[in-house]
């Protein structure tokens, strides 16, 4: 709803005014022409609020500005307040897997989907070297990988699996994380509690993904 940009105050009670409705009622009195200025309003306390920064919000919640200004320091000012969104058990849960999602895509998003299709025979290549069980095939690959990389086939296959351990560990800890969460939201009764399951799940991966150099 649009807040008014003029207010009459009444035994300390500001009430929507405007301009038109202030020189119909100081007639016979002559109002200023044009826009009316401010000394000229508080003479009939009437007043233009200033506007409050908006405060910060998450994609959980919302500013909304109220619909009575304050009296803050002399100066009448609209003020805001934060409320959650309103979220279905769907939303919600549509809301915690795009945050996931978002998490993973900076490992994700650092490779092209084609390399990221060969990651498991990557890996397998990589652990049958080390293990000395590698066939012809996977030697010849893995050598020619390091070569592109400027690496010793055996440096290449340690950073190979070096990062798929890593990429599993966060796979495993955002897995646990979005069951446990996902069973919060369908336990509860009232909506109103999801954006709070939401945040709570967040704090929890807030040092998980740090741990792994990730922003939370």
């Amino acid at each position: 709803m649009a807040h008014p940009e003029l207010i009459r105050v009444y035994d300390g009670t500001p009430v929507p005014y405007s301009e038109g409705q202030l020189r119909l009622d100081v007639k016979p009195a002559r109002a200023p022409s044009g826009r009316l200025p401010d000394d000229f309003l508080a003479q009939y306390n009437c007043y233009r609020p200033r506007m409050l920064a908006e405060p910060q919000t998450d994609d959980l919640s919302v500013a909304i500005i109220n619909e009575t200004p304050e009296l803050i320091d002399s100066v009448w000012s609209w003020t805001w307040r934060v409320e959650d969104v309103s979220l279905t058990l769907k939303q919600a849960k549509m809301a915690m897997t795009r945050w996931i999602d978002g998490l993973t895509a900076q490992i994700e998003g650092e490779y092209p989907r084609v390399v990221q299709k060969g990651w498991e025979g990557e890996e397998a290549m990589a652990r049958a070297h080390k293990a000395g069980t590698a066939t012809q095939e996977q030697a010849d690959m893995l050598a020619a990988d390091a070569a592109a990389k400027g690496r010793t086939p055996t440096e290449h296959a340690d950073r190979i699996v070096e990062k798929a351990d890593r990429f599993r560990a966060i796979m495993l800890d955002t897995r646990r994380l979005w069951l446990a969460t996902d069973k919060a939201l369908e336990e509860v009764s009232d909506p109103a509690d999801y954006p709070g399951i939401l945040r709570a799940a967040k704090a929890q991966a807030a040092p998980i993904a740090q741990a792994y150099g990730l922003s939370p």
